[in-house]
């Protein structure tokens, strides 16, 4: 495991990860920005369609609740998933 992947795995679970949920003074609205239909929270960010690149799909629907699992291998399944649908949030803001 690596840092980057710890420290993700630390916002995560103490609910700092920069999305709309958690930042609501910082967006206009709350609304996902890979779908613009549901609140985008984390487990919209894990199961929105359209984070998916290409042919790409969530490991079988991995579930946020799994970060405060105690299995070690869950949690890096977890943090992975969401580092690149973040990656491609980010790309998608970018572009706006």
């Amino acid at each position: 495991m690596n840092t980057e992947i710890s420290k993700l795995m630390y916002k995560m679970r103490g609910k700092t990860l920069d999305i709309k949920e958690h930042k609501k003074w910082k967006y206009d609205n709350n609304l996902c920005i890979g779908c613009s239909k549901n609140v985008e929270t984390e487990n919209e960010i894990l199961a929105c369609s359209g984070f998916s690149e290409g042919n790409e799909t969530n490991e079988g629907n991995i579930s946020y609740s799994l970060v405060f699992s105690d299995n070690v291998s869950d949690l890096v399944r977890v943090a992975k998933e969401m580092r690149r649908r973040l990656k491609v949030r980010d790309k998608i803001l970018e572009n706006r």
